[in-house]
């Protein structure tokens, strides 16, 4: 199974219900708007790669499959890739649902860019407790203005808008949670992961 959500929990999961050595994760960084059931519109972006958590040649075969119908990477380290994709999530999932601005609004004020930095460097803190290196540069690259995604509103915004369970659990709040258990502070994360939470519960009534 290769599983392609958000989060990087998602293969270690399917693999103890499954079997880790049946198990590959995959990273879509695509922004998409469903327009209905079965119509998707491509706003930006638009990439897919995929590997085993532990390395080596273990989805060779599968990415043998899937690579002549599907624009996809065979990864050489899908572990790091996936914190490297929780860096954007975690800047501007949150932020943007929260306040319904798009990924190029929240940076276009000086008080948010700061916040979506903040929340990705926390990423960079946690990731390291857990034996992922994430650098500077990385966090850089992701807290930059991105034409493409200037008026993108991210997937926690659109779930939001459409009465859908939020993906708190795979992103800020799964760093609020691992970075508890490991030590490492996290209150931006906390932070946003409570306001999510309240607008959830609001959405709810």
């Amino acid at each position: 199974m290769l599983s392609l959500q958000n989060g990087v929990e998602n293969a270690q999961r399917l693999g103890a219900a499954l079997g880790h050595g049946r198990t590959l994760c995959g990273y879509a960084f695509v922004g998409v708007h469903i327009e209905e059931p079965g119509v998707a519109d491509h706003e930006a972006e638009g990439w897919v790669t995929m590997g085993h958590p532990e390395g080596g040649a273990a989805a060779l075969v599968a990415y043998g499959i899937v690579a002549g119908s599907w624009d996809v990477t065979l990864s050489e380290d899908i572990v790091r890739d996936g914190w490297h994709k929780l860096l954007w999530n975690a800047g501007f999932n949150a932020i943007c649902a929260i306040t319904g601005a798009t990924a190029g609004e929240a940076l276009a004020t000086p008080a948010s860019a700061r916040l979506v930095r903040a929340a990705m460097e926390e990423v960079a803190a946690v990731a390291a407790a857990r034996g992922v290196t994430l650098t500077t540069e990385d966090v850089d690259e992701m807290a930059a203005p991105n034409p493409e995604l200037r008026d993108y509103r991210p997937s926690t915004a659109r779930d939001l808008d459409a009465g859908k369970r939020l993906e708190r659990d795979a992103l800020c709040g799964f760093l609020a949670r691992e970075g508890a258990r490991l030590g490492v502070p996290t209150p931006v994360n906390a932070t946003l992961d409570g306001l999510l939470a309240l607008r959830e519960a609001r959405a709810d009534r």
